[in-house]
C-alpha cells in the first residue's frame, strides 16, 4: 500500500457514506480505492478498488443516488496513444458493482480528466470533465441515466460546453 489522497466522500439516502480516494502503488502505477461506512463510522466491508489493475487512475469523485447506491467517476489512460479518459462505475447499496466501469466520452480519446458527477431526484447523473481535445481545456459534459445496471447517455454526447 501506499501514499493515499484526493479523497471525496458521498452521504447515501439510507444514512451511510462512502470515501473514494487514490493511491500511489508504484510508480505510473495510481488507483481508485473506495470503502463504505455506516452512518456510526463503521467500516461496511473492506476497502474495494474501483479502477482496474495497473491503471493510471486519478480524480475520483463519489456520488450518492437517490436508492441508497452511488456511482464513482474518475479519470484514467485507456490504452497506449490514448491519454486520461473520464469513466464510471454505478454500485449498489450494499457495494455491488452493477456492471463493468464504462467509458463516459468514447468518441474522442484525448486529455479528459478531473471528472465531476451529480445525481438528481430522477436518477439521472450528470458527469462534467475537462477535456483539452481544442488544445485548451474546455468543460464537457452529459447526462446518464442511472436506472440501469451501465449508464446511457440520455442528453447527447458531449452535451455540455463552456
Amino acid at each position: 500500500n501506499g501514499a493515499q489522497y484526493d479523497a471525496n466522500i458521498a452521504n447515501t439516502s439510507d444514512g451511510d457514506f462512502v470515501v473514494v480516494w487514490n493511491t500511489y502503488k508504484s510508480h505510473y502505477n495510481y488507483s481508485v480505492d473506495a470503502r463504505r461506512f455506516d452512518a456510526t463510522g463503521t467500516p461496511l466491508g473492506d476497502q474495494f478498488s474501483v479502477s482496474t489493475a495497473g491503471q493510471y487512475s486519478l480524480d475520483p469523485d463519489v456520488v450518492a443516488d437517490p436508492n441508497g447506491g452511488f456511482v464513482i467517476v474518475w479519470s484514467a489512460e485507456c490504452g497506449y496513444y490514448c491519454y486520461d479518459e473520464p469513466f464510471a462505475r454505478r454500485y449498489a447499496n450494499d457495494g455491488t458493482a452493477l456492471g463493468p466501469a464504462i467509458m463516459l466520452e468514447p468518441e474522442i480519446q484525448f486529455k479528459q480528466e478531473q471528472p465531476v458527477a451529480a445525481i438528481n431526484g430522477d436518477g439521472h447523473m450528470l458527469a462534467a470533465w475537462y477535456d483539452e481535445t481544442s488544445g485548451v481545456f474546455d468543460v464537457r459534459g452529459a447526462v446518464y441515466a442511472t436506472s440501469v445496471n451501465t449508464p446511457i447517455c440520455v442528453g447527447g454526447s458531449r452535451a455540455a460546453k463552456r
